[in-house]
């Protein structure tokens, strides 16, 4: 009989260890997967966490996927997010009522006063800038390059 309490007292060791050493790695898992997911949130949220990014997101959601690809992700984009979202660049933009263009103002509030500001602009009359709320913007208009815009929350 003793030899059945030394084979008892070891299989219940056994069993003991067998489900600590399992769960181990599946808090390795568990650890490494949200650790992924912390780094992969501030990631984005350092690209678009700003007003702007904000904005741009938005008009993201209401944009035709192919307008999106080729203005702000393709090769020759005419809009550059940065500054964590803080600041927006429109580069060589030859059409005012552009779709997203029209959303980023739209979501900024931007005043219909600064609006027709920019649609009357002439080369001749260089950089302008105005206000509103927490917001700056800077434009000019060439006839060979467009309209070049630059958003900058205050």
């Amino acid at each position: 009989m003793p030899a059945m309490q030394k084979l008892s007292a070891f299989s219940t060791k056994g069993h003991a260890a067998a489900r600590q050493f399992p769960g181990k790695p599946i808090m390795f898992a568990i650890f490494l997967f949200l650790f992924v997911i912390v780094v992969v949130a501030l990631f984005n949220a350092g690209q678009g966490s700003g007003t702007l990014g904000k904005a741009m997101y938005a008009c993201q959601q209401r944009v035709d996927s192919s307008v999106w690809s080729r203005e702000v992700e393709g090769d020759y984009r005419y809009f550059e997010l940065s500054d964590r979202g803080n600041t927006l660049t429109v580069e060589g933009l030859s059409d005012p009522n552009d779709a997203i263009l029209n959303c980023v103002t739209d979501q900024l509030d931007m005043p219909q006063s600064v609006w027709s500001k920019i649609l009357h602009t002439r080369p001749l009359d260089g950089t302008l800038t105005d206000e509103w709320d927490h917001m700056k913007i800077t434009w000019s208009y060439q006839a060979d390059n467009g309209l070049n815009i630059v958003f900058e929350k205050k």
